[in-house]
């Protein structure tokens, strides 16, 4: 009776195809539960951000807790005071950022007035060029009238009449772009104002909430060893301390990073000569800095704008030479992230490869902003639990037969 192998040149050890195959199904098995999962949750996703507007500001609030918890917790230790006058002098420090904060804003409202004052003056300067220009060309046309008058009427006459009709086509647009850009800037004035008291209300919830959960947070981790079998407990208590170290250590470190970039970034364009704008694209691009890789690209678009479009250079060359250095600034601020604040601040905590953070952020904006922002916290959260239940209870000889 002949014994078909499919794939097994070995007929020594039948089992080794068995062993290769649960491997694999098991892997399409996973790969099947997380693309389900992923469908139910895009289907539920409008259900889920009605729940999470709700519950934002618990979130919120819980985030910041979990974020300042360790500092709060070594305050304590090195001042030996209190919980209660660690978390006061923590709250205390933090109500000065927030001023500073608010005059950061004001300083920015400053500066949109200031260029709104501008705008005048450049309209005046673009109008004057353009009537020094229409004037050396009625100039010239007059020039010809003398030699040939006739000639020369004719084609005053005929740009008179373009003109004529490009001004009466130019003002039937311009009054409904007039109307509805009116009617929009009261709807926008209206949701600004809106959106101000909306973000007032989540800052006092999230701070209030954040607050007491400061205050009882040391007690979470003896209710959770209370409340976890003893059979349990060292082993939960390692995969806790590691998820900690993982995504709390991440989230710490980006927002350290997007205070390092934010400041590199507005200290460039101020030295590139950007007076008004520096610190708002600065602020702007290091707050989208907590999403990989889209803080130096947020930062250079206006950049890029503002070097191309502004200033008073005549010359192409001259132009050309400002965007080259605006180029070579950002492309230097990326390199100093790349190579030194993501490996030495965030890549000891995270452990995760480029990769593995694209692959992350592609999943993540299927659901929008919110799903890119924990995207990387919640692969960082699932490399320790892949590496703690699944890669190294490997064999050795299992991690050799699979590695390339």
């Amino acid at each position: 009776m002949a014994i078909i192998h499919l794939g097994n040149d070995n007929p020594k050890n039948p089992l080794a195809l068995d062993a290769q195959l649960k491997k694999m199904l098991l892997v399409i098995g996973v790969m099947a539960i997380v693309a389900g999962g992923m469908y139910i949750v895009r289907a539920l996703w409008p259900v889920a951000l009605r729940v999470l507007s709700i519950l934002s500001p618990f979130i919120g609030g819980l985030i910041l807790a979990y974020v300042f918890n360790p500092i709060v917790s070594g305050l304590q230790r090195t001042l030996r005071v209190g919980r209660a006058a660690a978390l006061i002098i923590v709250s205390v420090v933090l109500a000065w950022l927030c001023v500073m904060a608010l005059s950061v804003l004001i300083g920015l409202a400053w500066e949109f007035q200031e260029t709104a004052k501008g705008i005048p003056q450049q309209v005046a300067d673009r109008l004057g060029e353009w009537w020094v220009r229409a004037n050396s060309f009625f100039d010239g046309a007059q020039g010809d009238a003398a030699a040939n008058g006739a000639q020369a009427k004719e084609r005053i006459a005929k740009m008179l009449e373009n003109a004529a009709g490009d001004a009466r086509e130019w003002a039937a647009k311009l009054f409904p772009s007039v109307r509805d850009g009116t009617m929009m800037l009261a709807s926008g004035v209206a949701s600004g104002l809106d959106w101000i008291l909306s973000g007032i209300t989540f800052l006092i919830f999230a701070g209030l909430i954040s607050f007491y959960s400061l205050l009882d947070m040391h007690k979470i981790p003896r209710i959770a060893r209370i409340l976890t079998p003893v059979e349990y407990e060292e082993r939960l208590g390692y995969l806790a301390r590691r998820l900690d170290e993982a995504v709390g250590g991440y989230l710490r470190g980006q927002m350290m990073v997007c205070v390092i970039m934010g400041l590199l970034i507005s200290v460039w364009l101020l030295i590139m000569g950007m007076k008004q704008w520096a610190l708002l694209i600065g602020c702007l691009a290091g707050a989208i800095n907590f999403i990989p890789y889209l803080g130096v690209i947020t930062g250079l678009t206006p950049a890029f704008c503002w070097a191309l479009f502004t200033g008073s250079m005549d010359s192409a060359s001259e132009r050309l030479v400002r965007l080259a250095l605006l180029l070579a600034g950002f492309a230097a601020i990326q390199a100093i992230e790349g190579f030194v604040l993501q490996p030495k601040i965030v890549g000891k905590h995270a452990e995760l490869h480029p990769l593995a953070v694209l692959f992350a952020l592609i999943v993540g904006a299927q659901f929008g902003i919110g799903g890119m922002i924990a995207a990387v916290p919640i692969a960082c959260a699932a490399r320790v639990l892949i590496k703690e239940y699944w890669w190294d209870a490997l064999s050795d000889q299992d991690r050799r037969r699979n590695s390339p």
